[in-house]
């Protein structure tokens, strides 16, 4: 060993107090950033080898391999230093309180020297000893590196603990999940945050209802979940069910689970949770409702079913639909279906049937008249009622108990033979009764074509005389019309109805009952407007007629 060698091994044991407690300074100020881990794995390394060679192996290959690459060792070690120098520096600089602490000043020569001084000591102490002495040292070097990296790593873990994160970006607030904020919405952009931050985002425990293996919603704690479900249920439940059973369709379970805040889609309330459960999603399409436009109409410019829109829009009146009323074109597909099978008990009308006809020659053949009117009775039922999603799908009679009989409905029968259904030339009153109230010819109003007859809507209106019906329905100021062609370019009309019996091209006999009066069209009050025509012209109906 050179003098130089000597000379430094001997300051070293000199002073062996003083550097291990310089080197455990310099290691406490660095090892904050820098595991020990590769170190701790080469010495491993190094005694296996150790065990498996004789040791007058090592101590030839050992110090040899030492002085023959002392200068890539020592080049190693500078690089080292300089990057780890520069990582400190300029990646990461230390922050303001780091500055404020005492600096630790490293000569790189002195501590490259001290190092291959170490080592080639351990050498020389292999050298007087024998094998087992040999790994001993080893094991007590590598026991002792090990308590000083425990050592540090106990404090950086208790540092970091008391380290007040403050986010570059304000994202911990969002984590903070209150009792009435739920995820589902998707974050368009996810934050950049630092690891610290990171640790704090991803893994978060929280609830999740799962439907049919697929997580739909996500809550801060199971009993929100549940509270959610129970609502659910509510929204369904019959009016005055005496038992009911609630299930749904689906698969469902509420399970804890570990997700990253940001992949769980934002946060919405449980009102909004509900919708987007009921609707199966959170998209809006709306249309505003304009002038000439209902539900028929707009269904049919959006390719939709006309019965989804109307049960899209629940709570409008198809038959009432207002101008600027917003519709909804979402056509519901509920992630979770609702079925109810709802035990109730209600009052149910009993239907009435119907007696035999009673035959009389007082009408004619296809006349039917109605002798005692049917009147439906009551009765106590006890049903099992089953609904999807509060639609009905059946009803099942479980029990009947009638409080009141039904009354039969009977009926006349015509048997008269009926007159032929052609013109008979001559014509009959079109009512049974009544009184003119405006003549046939001029008035103040204008030219009258016809006679009125007064009397209270609903009376029985027939057919003046047998023929085809050419008209009936609904015609400017005659309102409800009937035009009869009783052949030989004659015809009769019936005016002001309230209600038509026959349609166009239908046969009638004279005295056939084809409407009831009323006050329809251009008319100051209730009353028939008769009149006769021959090739088209308006002729007095008082000439043929007896008021």
């Amino acid at each position: 060993m050179s003098k130089k060698r000597k000379k430094n091994s001997h300051n070293k044991k000199m002073n062996s107090s003083r550097k291990k407690q310089q080197s455990l300074n310099w290691f406490q100020k660095i090892t904050q950033k820098v595991s020990f881990e590769p170190v701790k794995t080469f010495f491993i390394e190094l005694m296996q080898k150790f065990k498996q060679l004789e040791v007058s192996s090592i101590m030839s290959k050992g110090k040899s391999s030492m002085l023959n690459h002392k200068k890539g060792i020592i080049f190693a070690l500078s690089m080292t230093a300089i990057i780890a120098i520069g990582y400190f520096t300029v990646v990461n600089p230390p922050t303001k309180s780091e500055a404020r602490t005492s600096t630790v000043s490293i000569n790189l020569e002195e501590e490259q020297t001290s190092f291959m001084d170490d080592v080639e000591s351990e050498v020389g102490n292999i050298q007087n000893t024998d094998k087992e002495t040999a790994v001993v040292n080893l094991e007590d070097t590598l026991l002792e590196t090990t308590e000083v990296q425990t050592e540090i790593e106990e404090k950086i873990t208790t540092e970091v603990a008391e380290i007040e994160v403050k986010p570059s970006i304000d994202v911990i607030t969002a984590a903070n999940i209150s009792g009435e904020r739920i995820s589902l919405e998707v974050l368009k952009e996810k934050p950049v945050y630092d690891p610290i931050e990171k640790s704090m985002m991803i893994g978060m425990d929280m609830f999740a209802i799962i439907v049919d293996n697929k997580e739909v919603a996500y809550f801060q704690s199971e009993e929100e979940a549940n509270d959610v479900l129970e609502t659910l249920k509510s929204q369904y439940l019959a009016e005055g069910a005496v038992e009911e059973r609630v299930i749904f369709r689906e698969s469902i379970e509420v399970a804890k689970v570990k997700r990253d805040i940001f992949d769980c889609n934002g946060f919405q309330t449980a009102e909004e949770i509900l919708e987007y459960i009921v609707k199966g999603t959170n998209e809006q399409r709306i249309h505003t409702v304009k002038p000439g436009e209902n539900f028929w109409v707009i269904a049919e410019d959006y390719d939709l079913n006309v019965q989804d829109l109307i049960d899209a829009n629940p709570g409008i009146d198809e038959k009432r639909l207002q101008i600027d009323t917003e519709l909804s074109l979402i056509v519901a597909e509920p992630i979770i279906n609702i079925v109810t099978i709802s035990k109730v008990e209600r009052i149910d009308p009993v239907p009435y049937g119907r007696g035999e006809n009673v035959k009389t020659d007082k009408y004619y053949q296809g006349e039917y008249k109605t002798k005692q009117a049917g009147v439906p009775g009551e009765a106590e039922v006890v049903l099992e009622v089953y609904m999807e999603n509060g639609k009905l799908l059946g009803e099942k009679v479980l029990d009947q108990t009638i409080i009141t009989q039904p009354v039969e409905q009977i009926v006349y029968e015509g048997t008269k033979p009926a007159p032929p259904k052609i013109g008979t030339g001559t014509y009959q009153n079109p009512t049974s009764r009544g009184y003119i109230t405006s003549n046939f010819g001029s008035r103040s109003l204008g030219y009258h074509n016809g006679i009125d007859i007064g009397l209270p809507s609903g009376t029985d209106v027939y057919a003046a005389d047998g023929g085809i019906v050419t008209y009936s329905g609904y015609k400017g100021t005659y309102g409800k019309l009937v035009i009869i062609n009783h052949g030989a370019n004659k015809e009769t009309r019936y005016a002001h109805n309230s209600k038509l019996l026959v349609s166009s091209g239908e046969k009638v006999h004279k005295g056939q009952l084809i409407a009831y009066s009323g006050n329809t069209g251009r008319s100051t009050g209730p009353h028939l407007h008769f009149e006769i025509r021959i090739n088209d012209n308006p002729v007095n109906p008082k000439k043929y007629v007896n008021y």
